[in-house]
């Protein structure tokens, strides 16, 4: 969902825009842009190396939120960084390098207190350790290759899978499940304006360092306004024309035993789940929260807005037909920036529906 909005983003900068692709990849969405793609995997140097030839500038997306087996995680967000900061550093002109991470590699805001560059990191699960350990592996390359980190919260976008699970009681009962009975907040930020930091991390971004120092070279971001989980849920049954939507706390052990339920029948059937044990420690740490001051200050961009969460006529219209299609997948409510169209939240694009604005 990002690479398609920094695609554009890039292109409307009078940028050419190649995409590094896996052989296996679903490539329409992207095409339909005009962008050039080339084969490579984060796994063979080589491939990479001969994909980065001519490159100015590389913004690392790939990365694996949910596995099976922790090795996965850290074999692609740590090795295969790894490797691609190699890679680029064997060019005889390097590219400046942007590498997207995640708040989960900070870690949970300590004291409900928004994390910043400067405090040392304390990811809490497998997948935040392996994001800290892909930015750690850039240190080594940092003299050569100009490199730096952005760590986005949640990211929001039209046409996202990965947030289908967070909604599906929601959309079919009306029922927003919220971990714990703690009262945290999240920082947000949308897709489209999360590109933007992409960008100008390109052309204005401090870079790394050889080593940890006090942050320099990462960047925080986030949208104008923060949320509980009980705010999230309310705001996109509103969008969905629902009166009422019910919150359900469930305690932390309940969150746990889903998760390892989830992740006992992910390894029968070889397929992981967004929802897992992994996930679990993430959702019930606390809040996650960070400070986009450093970024807006230094890429000289605004603090993006998001637009009132309000139900709107066509999402009216659209609910009723969509969910009496059974044949659907389930779908996905994601929040809109202002930036873009004035809608607020939309149904999931990836799915054919109309598009609700």
């Amino acid at each position: 969902v990002i690479a398609w909005h920094l695609a554009q983003e890039l292109q409307a900068a009078h940028h050419e825009v190649i995409g590094l692709v896996r052989a296996t990849s679903d490539t329409q969405r992207i095409a339909e842009l005009g962008v050039q793609l080339r084969v490579g995997d984060l796994r063979d140097e080589d491939h990479l190396y001969r994909a980065m030839q001519g490159c100015d500038a590389v913004v690392h997306l790939a990365g694996l939120t949910k596995a099976i087996d922790k090795r996965a995680l850290y074999e692609t967000n740590a090795a295969g960084t790894a490797r691609l900061a190699q890679a680029c550093s064997r060019l005889d002109t390097p590219p400046r390098l942007v590498y997207v991470s995640s708040l989960a590699a900070a870690g949970p805001s300590p004291f409900k207190q928004a994390r910043n560059e400067t405090d040392r990191p304390a990811p809490v699960s497998y997948y935040g350790s392996s994001k800290l350990a892909g930015e750690e592996a850039l240190y080594p390359w940092a003299e050569r290759l100009p490199c730096t980190v952005l760590r986005p919260p949640m990211v929001f976008g039209e046409g996202d899978p990965g947030m289908l699970a967070m909604f599906q009681a929601l959309v079919r009962s009306r029922v927003h499940v919220i971990p714990g009975f703690r009262r945290k907040r999240y920082s947000v930020i949308h897709a489209a304006d999360f590109a933007r930091f992409c960008q100008a991390s390109i052309d204005d971004g401090e870079t790394l360092t050889s080593s940890f120092a006090d942050g320099e070279g990462t960047y925080f971001v986030e949208s104008d306004q923060r949320f509980t989980y009980a705010q999230l849920g309310w705001a996109m049954g509103r969008a969905l024309g629902h009166r009422l939507t019910l919150p359900l706390p469930l305690p932390s052990v309940a969150v746990y035993a889903t998760g390892g339920f989830v992740d006992g029948v992910a390894r029968l059937t070889g397929q992981a789940h967004y929802l897992s044990v992994d996930k679990a420690r993430e959702a019930t740490a606390g809040s996650w929260i960070c400070c986009a001051d450093k970024a807006t200050r230094q890429l000289k961009l605004p603090l993006p807005k998001i637009c009132s969460m309000i139900s709107r006529p066509c999402c009216r219209n659209a609910v009723p037909s969509v969910l009496s299609r059974t044949d659907l997948p389930d779908i996905a409510v994601v929040a809109q920036s202002a930036a873009d169209v004035q809608a607020a939240m939309e149904l999931s694009l990836s799915l054919g529906l109309p598009q609700l604005a």
